[in-house]
C-alpha cells in the first residue's frame, strides 16, 4: 500500500461566506480530524473521488432534503419527538382498532368512496395505462 501523500491540510475558515456556521460546527466537534474524515468518507462512498462542487452532485445534494422531506432539525427537537413516541401496544388492541376502522369504512356508501378518490389530486396524476 502506498504511503499517503498529504499529511497536513490547512483551511482558512474565515474566508468562507458562511464562516460563522462553519466555525460553530467545528466548535461542536469533539475531534475535528475524525469528524472531517467521516464526512469525506461518506462523500467518497456516495460520489467516488469526484469534485462535489460539480453541478450534477450539487443538484443531488440540494434536492435530497426536498425529495425525502428531511429538513435540518435541531437535535433537541428530535430527542423530544423520539421521547414522545408511544409505547408499543399489544397485538390484540391493534387488531381491535383495525377491525373498528374497517367496520366504520364499510358503513360509508360506495358512491362517497368514489367521490373522495376523484377529489384526490395525487390520484388524478396517476395514469391508469401505466399499470
Amino acid at each position: 500500500m502506498t504511503e499517503p501523500t498529504r499529511k497536513h491540510v490547512s483551511w482558512r475558515v474565515g474566508e468562507l461566506k458562511e464562516h460563522e456556521k462553519v466555525n460553530r460546527w467545528i466548535d461542536e466537534q469533539s475531534n475535528i480530524q475524525l469528524s472531517l474524515a467521516s464526512i469525506v468518507l461518506h462523500m467518497v462512498d456516495r460520489f467516488g473521488y469526484r469534485d462535489i462542487t460539480e453541478h450534477d452532485i450539487q443538484k443531488i445534494l440540494y434536492q435530497e432534503p426536498l425529495l425525502t422531506g428531511i429538513q435540518s432539525v435541531p437535535l433537541a427537537s428530535t430527542l423530544t419527538a423520539v421521547s414522545a413516541i408511544p409505547e408499543t401496544q399489544p397485538a390484540v388492541t391493534i387488531d381491535a382498532k383495525i377491525a373498528t376502522t374497517n367496520t366504520q369504512e364499510s358503513n360509508i356508501p360506495e358512491e362517497k368512496k368514489v367521490d373522495d378518490e376523484e377529489d384526490d389530486p395525487l390520484l388524478q396524476q396517476i395514469n391508469p395505462k401505466s399499470f
